[in-house]
């Protein structure tokens, strides 16, 4: 039986499932955000750091929204 939130929370259970997938979207995203940089011009230094940026940014956006939407 899934363990529930008594404050109406929902699953618990699911929280590795959900992490996972976003921190996927954010590698997916901070790799085609380093690629497009370096493809751009940019030297790789600059390009490592563009995508370590993006994958942050898009970490923090996406737990901030579940958050959110999720109490």
């Amino acid at each position: 039986m899934a363990k529930t939130n008594p404050a109406g929370g929902g699953n618990r259970e699911d929280r590795g499932v959900v992490l996972a997938m976003v921190l996927l979207t954010a590698v997916i995203t901070g790799s085609g955000a380093g690629l497009l940089s370096w493809l751009g011009g940019t030297p790789v230094a600059l390009a490592i750091l563009t995508a370590f940026a993006a994958f942050g940014g898009t970490t923090i956006f996406i737990l901030t929204v579940l958050r959110y939407v999720r109490p």
